[in-house]
């Protein structure tokens, strides 16, 4: 009898590749792959009456706010359960903050004993054993991030990437907590509202909100600043997936030397381009392993902001340090600060 595992996709841009790369690993003559988006491989899930392996974390579509329904559907149907947040653990603030939204994810006493918790760190391993919960932990670091020379995923992009453009600089922005919300404030609205009864919650989403508003504005200024001094070099501007497209098109649709989009996903942008310009971002780490130049722009430092990134690459405070470290940027792989929380 053959084994089934189901790997659920939140996000295609994020994860496709990802999950493909895996899938290939984990199929062989005795086990089959279903990869597919999360929501389709729930509605499945009834056809497979002696059990499987679900490695993600979709089983609690809302994280610790939601019901056990889905969870409790697959164990049903005889499925254990690889929990697994597959982010890399690029959270914003402190380590105090970390395990704020550590707790917020999961709660390992709704999982069974035969569910496992796959980690990407000794951090959130020893976060989750802290619980002294019956399920296991494992770190297993991020498949996202193997990118290596002669990796699988390395391999896949190569040969696949529907990016046509080359040798441009590439902006990547993760401000979804403000941009998410500028188009229709009533998101915002209806997210605090969710929180009423959690005021530490509330304040920290507004003081996320404005973070971000501000770094967006601090970028469009750096952005036309390089723009303008490198009117010979092209720019692809490419937002977080639960960013609004308009606010950056309506900001720089008379400007002829840059793109903006958020088609195809991340690695296939960072896979051709020249140089990374960053903050606080997962593709800064993908970068790394693609051997790319990265420049950190951080304006200010938050302490909503999420910094462990920052010293992968050349750090830039100014649209003018932006411009001087990338006349003459290399890729170098030492990283320069915050060594330990990144490996």
């Amino acid at each position: 009898m053959k084994k089934i595992i189901f790997l659920p996709i939140e996000t295609e841009t994020r994860e496709l590749d990802a999950k493909l790369a895996l899938a290939s690993k984990l199929t062989d003559k005795d086990t089959t792959c279903l990869v597919g988006q999360h929501n389709v491989l729930n509605d499945l899930v009834h056809l497979f009456t002696n059990g499987g392996t679900y490695i993600g974390k979709n089983i609690f579509l809302d994280a610790m706010q939601s019901t056990n329904d889905i969870y409790n559907s697959y164990k049903a149907h005889k499925f254990s359960i690889l929990w697994y947040h597959e982010e890399g653990g690029i959270y914003s603030g402190d380590k105090e903050k970390w395990r704020i939204v550590l707790e917020e994810l999961l709660d390992p006493s709704r999982l069974s004993s035969d569910d496992h918790i796959l980690c990407w760190g000794s951090f959130q391993k020893d976060f989750f054993d802290s619980s002294r919960s019956r399920v296991p932990s494992t770190v297993v670091g991020g498949y996202r991030f193997d990118l290596r020379q002669n990796s699988t995923l390395r391999k896949l992009i190569e040969a696949t990437s529907r990016v046509e453009e080359k040798d441009y600089i590439l902006v990547n922005t993760a401000f979804s907590n403000g941009n998410h919300h500028i188009p229709n404030q009533v998101l915002y609205k209806q997210d605090q509202e969710s929180f009423r009864s959690n005021k530490d919650y509330k304040f920290r989403l507004l003081d996320e909100y404005s973070d971000d508003v501000k770094k967006m504005g601090y970028f469009c200024e750096m952005l036309s600043y390089v723009m303008k001094n490198n009117p010979d070099k092209k720019f692809v501007l490419r937002p977080h997936p639960t960013e609004s497209l308009e606010f950056y098109r309506n900001a720089f649709h008379e400007f002829d030397n840059i793109l903006i989009s958020n088609e195809f996903s991340a690695v296939e942008w960072i896979s051709r381009c020249s140089l990374l310009i960053q903050n606080g971002c997962t593709t800064s780490v993908e970068a790394y392993f693609l051997e790319k130049p990265v420049i950190d722009y951080y304006p200010f430092i938050s302490s909503h902001g999420v910094d462990v990134t920052r010293g992968i690459g050349l750090f830039g405070k100014t649209p003018e340090e932006v411009n001087k470290i990338l006349k003459n940027i290399e890729y170098s792989q030492d990283i320069k600060a915050n060594k330990e929380e990144l490996y």
